[in-house]
């Protein structure tokens, strides 16, 4: 009988769900509520989206990612020299194929950079939603 039992609790302690399965927590407030100060200061997305169409990197600084914001602004700040550079003199304006290429590239930096500002100040206040950490998680999982 013992032996019975004993494989009862070892076959329940195997499969107790561990509790990172249990899913994402609702959309309500997990913990402690931040402060009404600390959502007031909670970036616009209108505001970032304006800002960032405005001025490159801009959006990205107003959602206090400036390592981001700055790296925005060099790309399309190279981006754009690089097509006033590649202007083809012969052609009265016209762009040579690599003036093209590079033109390609800023619309698109531009508007991923629009769209990132935008999104960023959306998710402003992700972590004390889901009371997450902010820190790197590196780790291994194992089935049987």
């Amino acid at each position: 009988m013992q032996g019975i039992w004993a494989g009862v609790c070892i076959f329940t302690w195997i499969m107790v769900a561990p509790p990172e399965s249990f899913g994402q927590p609702d959309s309500v407030v997990v913990g402690k509520r931040p402060a009404v100060v600390e959502l007031l200061h909670l970036p616009s997305p209108t505001g970032a989206l304006l800002r960032s169409t405005a001025l490159p990197g801009w959006g990205q600084f107003y959602n206090r990612k400036p390592l981001k914001g700055g790296l925005f602004l060099i790309l399309q700040a190279g981006l754009f020299t690089g097509v006033l550079l590649q202007r083809d003199q012969a052609q009265s304006g016209g762009l040579t194929p690599l003036g093209n290429t590079m033109l390609l590239g800023l619309i698109g930096v531009r508007i991923f950079s629009i769209a990132d500002a935008y999104v960023d100040a959306h998710f402003a206040d992700f972590d004390h939603m889901t009371g997450r950490n902010t820190g790197v998680v590196l780790g291994l999982r194992a089935k049987w």
